[in-house]
């Protein structure tokens, strides 16, 4: 994918739709733009409308808007309590045109598992803001951004507010 630093990964599937992610070699992967093309065609892992009730009203597009947040590998997941290194997630945010979704609006808001030394906070999490076209962006760091500032409220769940919910999406509503 992309140019990111080469990395080796072991899926563990035998047919089982519930299979577990390992990631045996993997120190530190360091992601970019080119790394989150294709997002779309990732695991659709939820959606929402209006505000998250854990991040309040102003987080991530306001109180009318869907949200739809995509993971890469399929397979991830929590796994002894940790998020395997390599994994990538992206939100996106519609319009909300009568109840339904509409155009993609804002930034979209990424983070990356790089583990290794970095942001040894937020356990290894690099946070990005990127216009919605991938080509250019706006924010990325780890521990000092305004990002860890909110996601540090779900170090519990890897620092990610909706990981309980990395199972197929089950929701009706289509993009």
């Amino acid at each position: 994918m992309g140019t990111s630093q080469e990395i080796d990964l072991t899926h563990v599937t035998e047919g089982d739709p519930m299979s577990v992610f390992r990631a045996e070699t993997l120190t530190n992967v360091i992601r970019d733009l080119p790394d989150f093309k294709g997002y779309q065609g990732w695991k659709l892992f939820a959606k929402h409308i209006g505000p998250n009730p854990v991040l309040g009203g102003g987080a991530h597009g306001g109180t009318n808007v869907f949200k739809f947040i995509y993971v890469y590998p399929a397979e991830a997941r929590l796994i002894n309590g940790q998020i395997p290194i390599g994994t990538m997630v992206v939100k996106e945010l519609h319009e909300n045109n009568n109840g339904q979704p509409g155009a993609i609006t804002g930034a979209l808001t990424i983070m990356a598992k790089r583990g290794g030394a970095f942001n040894p906070e937020g356990n290894g999490w690099e946070y990005f803001m990127t216009d919605t076209n991938l080509t250019q962006t706006l924010l990325r760091w780890g521990s000092e951004t305004m990002c860890f500032a909110c996601h540090s409220g779900a170090k519990d769940t890897e620092f990610v507010f909706s990981a309980a919910e990395l199972e197929p999406c089950a929701a009706s509503l289509k993009p």
